[in-house]
Formats: C-alpha cells, structure tokens, sequence
C-alpha cells in the first residue's frame, strides 16, 4: 500500500453515503481549515490488516526442468529451467499475476525475483515460470507465494558440482602456540626472563648481559650487530637481503607476519617442500579410494603412512609432517629452518568417477615462529642443526628477545594455486 497526500487551502470531504481512504500513510495538510460533515458520525478506526488480494495458495514447489518437461538433477550457471507452482485451486488471470516467485542461496537471504509476474504461465492447474541461477551455490530453496515465502513449502536443490574452498589440511602444531597447543610457544615471547634465569640457562650469556646493563642503548647495539653478523654468515645471495629485511622488522619491533617472494620461491624449490607436496597428493588419492566423496563432505585429509610418528612417541601421526630446510649456507635454513605448521585450503576440486581422475588446487600457508626458546641456548643439548648455543649471535638474539624485549614475529610462506591431477 503506497501512501495518500493532500494540499489545499480548504479541505472538504462531504458524503451521503461512505469516504474510505486507505493508505500506508496518509497526510491531509492545509494553510485554512479541514471540514469534515456526517450526518450521522465520523470513525477512525484503528490500524486494520489488509485484505488479502487473494484466497489462493500455493501447495507444492517443482522443479527445475528443462524445455522437455524431464527433471534436471545438474544445473549449469545461467541455463533457463522451468518451475512449476501448485495452487489451491486454479488462479484467475488477475491471481495469475499476483504471484511471487523467491530464491535464496546457501546462507543468504531470500531475495524476491522481481518482474517474474509478468512472466507467469498457467499449465493445466499449475503455475509454470522460466528462472535462470546465475550465481554458483551448494544448497538452494525456490519459492511460490501469494503472502509470504514459507521454508514449509519450497523447493530445495542441491548443487553437488558446485565447490566450496575449505581448510583441508593442517598441522598438528598451531600458529604461535606451544606443542600441546595449550599456550604460547616460548619462542614466541618475549622480555620474559631475568638475568638470573638467562645465565643459568648458559653462562655464556653473562659478559653479554654486563654489556647490556652497563652500557644501555649502545650495549644493546653490540648485540644486535652480532646477530646481524650471525645472519650474513649463514646466508648469500637473495636470501641474505632477506634475511637482512627479517633482521631489520626483528629490531625495528615491528609486530605482524613476514612473507616474501623471494623466500617463497627458494622454498617452493627446496626438497622439503617437493616431498610435502608428494605426501598431500598421495594422501589425496588414498582418501578417495575409501571414500570417494569425502572432498565433497568437507572432510579433514589426514596422514595414511604408518610409518610417520609424532616425535618422540611411537603414536602415527595424523598430519603431514611440515618441510624442514636444512640449508646451512645458503640462508633458507638460517631464516626458517624448521617449518612450525600450516594450512592446506582446496579451493577447486573437480573428478570423474568413471575415469577415476580428479583435480585439486591449493593454497598452502607454511608458518614459523622468528625467534628462539630455551632449547636454541642450551649447551646441554647436541646434535641440532646450528647447535646455536655454541655461537654468540645465537646468545645475543636470545638475549634480545627474552630480556630486552624485541618482539618475534612469525614467517609465512604462502603458495598459492598449487594444482594435483591425478588418478586415483
């Protein structure tokens, strides 16, 4: 109902009969005088609901079919279908009109196809109307009504080739946490130690805390240039300016995650990662062998090789172990070495099931904690792969870190559209 007007310098409603206005709003203004006569009363009565236009209703929703009347159970993206509306009884030419027609998808809300009346056509005892899906959907209810859009009595399609990105894989260890995953990994704090505990931790830390203490500032500038020395010892190339613009975000306190092209690419390229990726597609092709459809049911890949443990432990492993870069000189080592996690997105997945084939795209995020925790200084512990407590950048960047207060930061390595093709 739209709303009613009226301006005049005098008003008058005079009737011997009846004066009905109705409106959503209706205003009356006038710059003299409004007269309203009755010979009887006048009534203003309170708000009333409309009318129905219509007794009619809609009792069943089908479809959609193609020009040949046959159900179709694949829907391609801005192909015409035919819906039909089952009605209480048969519409007249004016009720045929009034009908409205409603789609929503997935989690969005219902949004009325506007126009669609002049497009509805009366078949036998239903009401038929040529609809296009033009956006991409997994789940779809279609609506008929004359008042209201009802879930009790729509159509629901469900679109099975239609694709939804999801987190398909990722490690056992989470960003920034510990082991147990229970709280923030020690190499990830920061200004939590006292001088007491750092030495005792390794004494050799002691002539580099005086330094600190007694000089201030320039201490403290000693000790960056000799993990800024650290750092180009271990790296050439490329990957010593990166290792450089990590060092520079580290005493800059610059909060956030880094990423680069540059270490992406000598990451992709490293062994490591190849044999990650080799691990995600067979994985992928033994997961499909149990079941086929668990892609489609947003089912979590987990690892299949018996032979993989949790460190320590004689417990198989349910992740894919995160690639490890044990590249002493070149600078990828000195810059991640060990890969904390990650994430593993499928963001397309196509395959035939009669070809038992299939194709799959991935982004990959690899994340690593910059910084160092008890472990990396202790000289009680051999065999690692710097062995950084025998190495006084190592001493001074934990010093940095866990008494001065310079922030760690975590590393990503994000590859993007990694495509799989594959039989399974």
């Amino acid at each position: 109902m739209g709303k009613i007007t009226i301006i005049a310098n005098n008003f008058f409603e005079n009737a011997s009969g009846s004066i009905r206005d109705d409106g959503a709003q209706i205003s009356n203004q006038s710059t003299k005088k409004v007269v309203q006569n009755s010979k009887k009363e006048i009534s203003y009565d309170k708000n009333k609901d409309r009318k129905p236009p219509t007794d009619i209703r809609i009792t069943k929703v089908e479809g959609p079919f193609d020009g040949n009347g046959k159900l179709v159970d694949k829907i391609v993206l801005g192909a015409s279908y035919i819906f039909k509306a089952t009605t209480t009884r048969k519409p007249t030419v004016p009720e045929l009109k009034l009908l409205k027609w409603a789609v929503k998808l997935d989690d969005t809300e219902k949004q009325i196809i506007l126009g669609a009346a002049n497009y509805n056509k009366l078949e036998g005892d239903k009401i038929i109307l040529p609809l296009k899906l033009n956006h991409t959907f997994e789940n779809a209810k279609v609506y008929a009504f004359y008042q209201k859009a009802d879930d009790a009595v729509c159509l629901d399609i469900k679109n099975k080739d239609v694709f939804h990105p999801y987190i398909i894989a990722q490690s056992r260890h989470r960003k920034g946490m510990n082991e147990e995953g229970t709280a923030t990994h020690h190499d990830m704090m920061s200004k939590d130690m006292t001088d007491a505990e750092i030495i005792t931790l390794n004494p050799d830390t002691k002539k580099w805390i005086d330094i600190v203490n007694k000089e201030g500032f320039q201490g403290i500038k000693k000790l960056a240039d000799e993990m800024e020395d650290l750092l180009t010892d271990f790296s050439q190339g490329e990957l010593e300016d990166i290792n450089l613009k990590m060092y520079k975000k580290f005493v800059g306190n610059k909060e956030g995650d880094f990423s680069d092209e540059i270490l992406t690419k000598a990451a992709k390229e490293h062994d490591s990662t190849k044999l990650f990726l080799k691990r995600l597609k067979e994985n992928m092709k033994l997961q499909l062998q149990q079941n086929p459809n668990f892609v489609f049911e947003k089912q979590l890949l987990v690892n299949n090789d018996k032979n993989l443990y949790i460190p320590g432990t004689k417990i198989q492993r349910k992740d894919i172990p995160s690639p490890t870069y044990s590249d002493k000189y070149g600078g990828l080592g000195i810059a991640i070495n060990d890969t904390w996690g990650y994430n593993v997105i499928i963001t397309n997945f196509v395959k035939d099931e009669k070809k038992r084939t299939f194709a799959a795209t991935f982004d990959i995020d690899f994340f690593d904690h910059y910084g160092l925790n008890s472990e990396d200084i202790d000289p009680k512990i051999k065999g690692g792969f710097f062995e950084p407590a025998s190495f006084e950048g190592f001493l001074c960047w934990f010093i940095l870190q866990h008494k001065c207060g310079y922030k760690p930061f975590c590393t990503v390595i994000k590859i993007k559209n990694k495509t799989v093709n594959e039989t399974y």
